[in-house]
């Protein structure tokens, strides 16, 4: 396998021409092709309602228009959702609200199905369709996993933040396995990203027509003679089938072979179990310092603001994956650097301001943790979308397309430097 050249700058960083991705990165991304996994019951199921709702869309709309516009209701919807209960416990969050945020998400749900057949239907697919796509993914996952523990009452303890870290291990792992094997695989046939969704729509339906206490409702579990929380049951529910997925991630990068991927998909990645090991380091430093702001010194900020921090972590997390995705659609290799971002550094800087006087490093925080916290939660932010936007900006630029507008009758033409 050839070497890449070292470029003297941080992956992340614009280079001396003020570009995001290498013209290396920009040309595999343009050749890239992408391989779903298998599709469930389910999605086969709801495939000619998608047909059909493609049609409702003008043939001038952009296919990332027709994404964008989903996440956006998400957002929204996520955001007065969590304005009701920022503590994510104690305060009710209106049963109109909670519905507002199931349609919303139903409407990304749809939306985000039918991107794909919009860009076939006005013959506008480009590589920039699966980055833009799957980013919004991973921005939404955070989105709803925050408004669902606000309206569930999930509450402010260590545990959110555990249960969050495993949904984005989840998340993360599957980009991981799709870097190495070059498939994605969001299902196991029976369940998917679809059916966790309507799950997830369905509990926000429940929430509005019965009350957030239906949750804290004492059930005894099936043989035994313990009696928990519906909240709790359902938390342990959700441990067996992530440890089952996230093995099943590992099993088949563990028995995949660099010379499994044919050369075209292979290109320059540093695939196997090695340096797969070096590629989680930084999605798992995330996570302990994500666990680490929710206990300890930490704790009385994190209890008043729960969904301010999983926000910032989740712009962490968000950021990480983005970038395995586009080290996967540019073939190009992913070394523990690579995987590292400058809003992980910020994540580690809130997490040492409040840890220092711990570790015996003066008296009290060199700044306020709250404060620390809005400043982190704001740079982490803006370094995730320079990212994201440097290098959506950067794709558009290298095949003559427009991310929101449907330029030419095709999107797979391409700049030459």
């Amino acid at each position: 396998m050839c070497e890449t050249k070292a470029t003297g700058r941080w992956r992340g960083q614009r280079d001396g021409d003020g570009k995001m991705l290498s013209k290396q990165d920009l040309d595999m991304i343009a050749a890239y092709k992408y391989k779903p996994g298998a599709y469930t019951h389910l999605d086969n199921l709801l495939t000619p309602f998608w047909n059909w709702a493609v049609t409702l869309l003008p043939v001038w709309m952009a296919p990332n228009l027709v994404t964008f516009i989903g996440l956006a209701g998400t957002c929204l919807a996520s955001l007065l959702v969590t304005s009701y209960s920022p503590g994510l416990e104690g305060e009710t969050v209106p049963g109109w609200c909670s519905l507002l945020f199931a349609l919303a998400l139903f409407l990304y749900q749809t939306l985000d199905a039918i991107d794909g057949k919009q860009a076939r239907r006005t013959n506008s697919s480009s590589p920039l369709g699966q980055l833009f796509d799957h980013g919004c993914d991973a921005a939404v996952k955070v989105l709803c996993f925050v408004a669902m523990c606000a309206t569930l009452e999930v509450g402010p303890t260590p545990n959110v933040m555990i249960l969050f870290c495993i949904v984005e291990g989840v998340f993360y792992m599957a980009q991981w396995e799709e870097y190495h094997t070059g498939t994605l695989n969001w299902s196991n046939g029976y369940m998917g990203v679809t059916e966790s969704q309507l799950i997830q729509m369905g509990l926000f339906v429940i929430s509005a027509f019965f009350g957030q206490d239906i949750w804290s409702a004492a059930v005894t579990l099936p043989g035994t003679d313990l009696r928990v929380s519906v909240l709790q049951a359902m938390v342990w529910a959700l441990i067996p089938p992530a440890v089952a997925m996230v093995s099943s991630n590992i099993r088949r990068v563990w028995a995949s072979r660099p010379e499994d991927l044919p050369e075209e998909e292979r290109g320059l990645k540093t695939i196997g179990v090695y340096p797969g090991v070096l590629q989680l380091l930084a999605m798992s430093a995330a996570m302990g310092l994500g666990v680490a702001l929710s206990m300890g010194p930490a704790l009385p900020v994190f209890v008043k603001h729960t969904g301010l921090q999983l926000f910032m972590l989740g712009t962490v997390t968000t950021h990480l994956t983005s970038q395995m995705i586009v080290h996967h659609m540019a073939k190009s290799a992913l070394s523990l650097q690579d995987v590292t971002c400058p809003s992980l550094l910020v994540l580690a800087a809130v997490t040492l301001n409040v840890y220092l006087p711990t570790l015996g490093i003066g008296e009290t925080s060199p700044m306020d943790p709250e404060k620390a916290l809005y400043l982190g939660s704001g740079i982490a932010m803006a370094s995730y979308l320079r990212y994201v936007s440097g290098a959506i900006s950067d794709i558009c630029w290298h095949l003559d397309i427009q991310c929101f507008r449907i330029k030419h009758s095709s999107g797979n033409g391409k700049k030459e430097d």
